[in-house]
C-alpha cells in the first residue's frame, strides 16, 4: 500500500474525507438521462429538456423527444420553449439590478410612481401598495379573474389594465399575507415603465438578457421564432394548445432555449456574477432569496417567497428557485447554494405527475449523500401548547368568488404539536423556538406563528391562518413586534385593522 492509499484509508476512518459530489460520474448522468428519457415516454409527452449545472461548469444538457407529436424534428438545446412564470424571476431581477442603480427602492409605494395606481386599495393611508409587495405577492390581491386568464391576444398595459378592473380590489391590507397573484408583475411592469421610460421588455432584454447572453429569450416571438418553438400540448399529451399569449408579459410571457437557461441558473450560484461581471451583489441575491414583507418574516422567519424565487427543501438540503406554467408546457428552475449546484427541466405538455417526477430525479441525484441530520427540536411548555392548539381560519384566498374558508386544526399529543387539514392528514410540527416550526425531513423553520394582540397567525408552508383568542386572553401585542421589527432593521409591522 503506498503513501497516498494509507493517508486515504486514514481520512476515511476518521471521517474528514467528502463524498464525491453528487452527479459527478459519466454512468450517473447516463442513468438520470434515462430516467428523464422513462418519464417523458411514460407520460406521452414529445419533448423534455434539462440541465445540471454547477457555479463554473455543466454537467448536463439534455433534449429529449421531438417538437411535437409527428416526431419528424428531434427536440434540440435551441428550439425554443415557454418558461411561465419563471418570468417572475426575471421580472425580480430586473427590479433588484434597478435598486441597486437607486433608479428606485423595494420599499417605494407604486403610488409615487403612479398617481392613479391600476387597483383599488381600501387601506391605501394606512397599508399602501410597495414594490416588494408586488414581487413577494403580499400586495393583497386576489389572482387575474377567468376573463383575464381567457384574454389571448398581445395588448398594451393601459388595455391589459381594463380587462376587468375589479379583480384588483385589494382583500386584505398589504404587507401582511403572502398570497400568489399574476396582477402584481402586471402592476410591477407599468411602475418599470413610469420610472424608467423604457418598454418593459426592452428593459428586460437589456438589462438581463444581453448581460447573460440569452441571445434566444424573447417576450414577442417573430416568425423565425414561431419555427424555432417546441409545440405545447393538454393534459393529454396529445392536444395542441394554440400560443396564448399572458395578459401581461412580466408573470409569463419569456419563450427561451434550453441551452440559454445555463448562465441564468448559474448567476444564483455565483451570488450575481456571470463571467466575471457583476449583475447584482451577494447582498442582492441574497434579498431575492428571502422575504421581508409578510408578519412572518418580520417575526424571524426566513424561509417563504422572497423577491421571484422561494425556498424548499429536498432530503433537508435547502433550494431557491421557481416553477412555470405556460399554456401546454411546464417548467422549473432550482439552485442550492450549499451544493452549488442547480438545475433547469421542462416539458411541452401540461402534465404536472411529470414535471414533479422528473424534479425529484434531479434533485435526488444532486442531493445524494448530502442529506443533513437534523437535531431533535425545542420542548415546548403545556401553556404554550395549549395557546398554539385550536382552530385556525384561512385569512387569504388566491381567487375570488366562493364563500368556504379554508381551515386548520391545531392539537397537542404526547408533548408535541400537530397539524390536521379538512382532507385527514396530519403532521408534526417540530419547534425551532416558541414560536418558529419545521415538518419532518426540514432543516429550517418553515413555519411561525405570529401572536398579536386578540389572536395567533399561522403563516409558512401551510398557507396564511389565524386564531381568535377566548375574551380576556391576549397575546404579546403588534405593537412589540413592530418594535423588534425595527430592531432588527425590518419594515415595521403595518396596522392590522380589527
Amino acid at each position: 500500500m503506498n503513501f497516498h492509499q494509507r493517508m486515504l484509508g486514514l481520512l476515511l476512518s476518521l471521517g474528514l474525507i467528502l463524498l464525491s459530489p453528487p452527479g459527478s460520474g459519466a454512468a450517473s448522468e447516463a442513468a438520470l438521462k434515462e430516467t428523464i428519457n422513462s418519464i417523458r415516454r411514460n407520460y406521452n409527452i414529445s419533448a423534455a429538456g434539462y440541465l445540471v449545472v454547477t457555479n463554473r461548469s455543466v454537467h448536463a444538457i439534455e433534449t429529449l423527444g421531438t417538437t411535437d407529436r409527428t416526431g419528424h424534428v428531434p427536440y434540440r438545446p435551441d428550439h425554443l420553449i415557454r418558461i411561465g412564470s419563471i418570468t417572475k424571476t426575471c421580472t425580480a431581477l430586473a427590479t433588484s439590478v434597478l435598486a441597486e442603480q437607486n433608479i428606485l427602492r423595494l420599499d417605494q409605494t407604486v403610488a409615487e410612481f403612479l398617481p392613479y395606481p391600476p387597483f383599488d386599495n381600501p387601506w391605501a393611508t394606512t397599508n399602501p401598495v410597495r414594490i416588494e409587495q408586488l414581487l413577494e405577492h403580499t400586495a393583497g390581491l386576489h389572482d387575474l379573474s377567468k376573463k383575464e386568464f381567457a384574454f389571448n391576444r398581445p395588448v398594451d398595459l393601459a388595455t391589459a389594465f381594463a380587462v376587468d378592473p375589479r379583480s384588483r380590489r385589494i382583500a386584505w391590507p398589504p404587507g401582511l399575507h403572502s398570497s400568489y397573484s399574476n396582477s402584481g408583475a402586471g402592476i410591477l411592469s407599468a411602475v418599470i415603465e413610469a420610472v424608467t421610460g423604457a418598454h418593459f421588455a426592452d428593459l428586460v432584454r437589456e438589462t438581463i438578457f444581453e448581460p447573460l447572453n440569452m441571445a434566444s429569450a424573447t417576450f414577442v416571438l417573430n416568425t423565425d421564432d414561431r419555427e424555432r418553438l417546441a409545440t405545447g400540448y393538454d393534459r393529454d399529451g396529445r392536444t395542441p394548445i394554440p400560443y396564448w399569449h399572458t395578459l401581461y408579459p412580466a408573470f409569463g410571457g419569456i419563450s427561451v432555449s434550453v441551452r440559454d437557461m445555463i448562465p441564468f441558473v448559474q448567476l444564483f450560484l455565483n451570488r450575481g456574477a456571470i463571467n466575471g461581471h457583476s449583475l447584482l451583489t451577494r447582498e442582492g441575491v441574497t434579498r431575492m432569496e428571502h422575504p421581508s414583507s409578510t408578519l412572518a418574516a418580520r417575526a424571524g422567519l426566513s424561509y417563504g417567497y422572497g423577491l421571484g424565487l422561494y425556498q424548499f427543501q429536498h432530503g433537508r438540503v435547502s433550494f431557491y428557485g421557481h416553477g412555470g406554467d405556460a399554456d401546454g408546457y411546464l417548467s422549473f428552475f432550482a439552485y442550492s447554494p450549499q451544493l452549488q449546484r442547480g438545475y433547469f427541466v421542462v416539458i411541452n405538455a401540461f402534465v404536472t405527475e411529470a414535471l414533479t417526477e422528473m424534479r425529484m430525479a434531479i434533485q435526488d441525484e444532486l442531493v445524494g449523500s448530502q442529506a443533513l441530520v437534523k437535531n431533535e427540536g425545542a420542548t415546548l411548555s403545556a401553556s404554550q401548547l395549549e395557546l398554539l392548539s385550536g382552530e385556525y381560519l384561512a385569512v387569504t384566498k388566491r381567487f375570488a368568488g366562493g364563500s368556504d374558508r379554508d381551515r386548520i386544526t391545531l392539537s397537542a399529543d404526547g408533548g408535541s404539536l400537530y397539524t390536521s387539514a379538512s382532507n385527514g392528514t396530519r403532521h408534526a410540527l417540530i419547534a425551532e423556538g416558541p414560536w418558529l416550526f419545521r415538518r419532518a425531513g426540514e432543516s429550517v423553520a418553515t413555519t411561525a406563528f405570529i401572536p398579536c394582540s386578540d389572536r395567533i397567525f399561522l403563516q409558512g408552508g401551510v398557507g396564511n391562518f389565524e386564531k381568535r383568542l377566548a375574551p380576556g386572553q391576549h397575546t404579546l401585542a403588534c405593537e412589540r413586534l413592530s418594535a423588534q421589527a425595527v430592531s432588527t432593521q425590518r419594515t415595521p409591522v403595518p396596522p392590522i385593522p380589527q
